[in-house]
């Protein structure tokens, strides 16, 4: 999108809300605007964060996943962040970063997937372990209930109860691109369009598109949103009974959902 003073910000892969503001990852570094958009974007990123694919809040502040590994930022004499990477020391894949997700539980301890499969940082990333899925990318893991959640490339959807050992879900296979929570449902994303799983059921939903990001709205769990890419953005307000499609944008790569009320 093109944001007012001239600044071209675009392909964002990730959002999260801090404060009153909203920040993005997006192709083209990281940026920061007030959520009601009444200000033009802000750059947070230096010459050495070039692509963000992940942003979470954590206590030392935005965590930005990138190609390069998870960074953290201090701000110099000029008042400009000054990024510094966590993950220098791990091997390539492990270093290309997909999604951040701060522990509910321990909001020092991050779970990140990866290029080489889901690495812990303990004490806010600096004391990294490379979790038993390591050998296909992940690019999607969430908490609920009691459990971690992943999506992988290779082996579906798989389920940790500490982020370190992982199982896979029977039913689930090929490529997950997102993985969601709706009451006691799992929803994952794959490239023919939505799983469902279930009370150990596994069950297709939805258009047979590539699903990238979907939401769950966190006051009625029967409405889900699903983006596609290509294929625009399809909603359900029946838990996948029935869907409506709005084709505008085309590609959809990230859908923050609303707040609780």
């Amino acid at each position: 999108m093109d944001a007012s003073g001239g600044v071209s910000v675009h392909g964002q892969s990730d959002m999260v809300r801090q404060g009153d503001m909203l920040v993005a990852g997006c192709g083209n570094g990281l940026w920061e605007v007030p959520a009601d958009r009444t200000e033009p974007w802000v750059q947070q990123h230096d010459e050495t964060l070039t692509e963000v694919m992940a942003v979470a809040e954590t206590p030392v502040g935005i965590a930005a996943g990138s190609p390069y590994g998870v960074a953290i930022s201090r701000v110099d004499h000029l008042g400009s962040p000054r990024w510094r990477s966590l993950t220098e020391h791990l091997r390539v894949n492990a270093r290309f970063t997909n999604a951040i997700l701060v522990d509910p539980t321990d909001a020092s301890r991050w779970v990140v997937g990866t290029e080489g499969g889901v690495i812990v940082g303990e004490a806010n990333g600096t004391q990294l372990t490379e979790s038993s899925l390591n050998d296909s990318a992940v690019r999607s893991v969430i908490h609920t209930g009691s459990q971690y959640v992943a999506g992988s490339d290779r082996h579906g959807v798989h389920l940790s109860e500490d982020g370190l050992a992982w199982q896979p879900v029977d039913g689930v296979s090929g490529p997950v691109f997102c993985v969601a929570s709706s009451g006691d449902r799992l929803i994952a994303g794959t490239d023919r369009g939505l799983v469902v799983i279930q009370g150990g059921h596994v069950t297709h939903t939805g258009p047979a598109v590539l699903v990238r990001c979907l939401g769950v709205d966190p006051d009625d769990p029967d409405t889900w949103l699903a983006g596609a890419d290509p294929g625009g953005i399809w909603v359900t307000s029946d838990a996948g009974v029935s869907w409506q499609n709005y084709p505008t944008p085309q590609r959809v790569r990230h859908i923050l959902a609303p707040e609780r009320d």
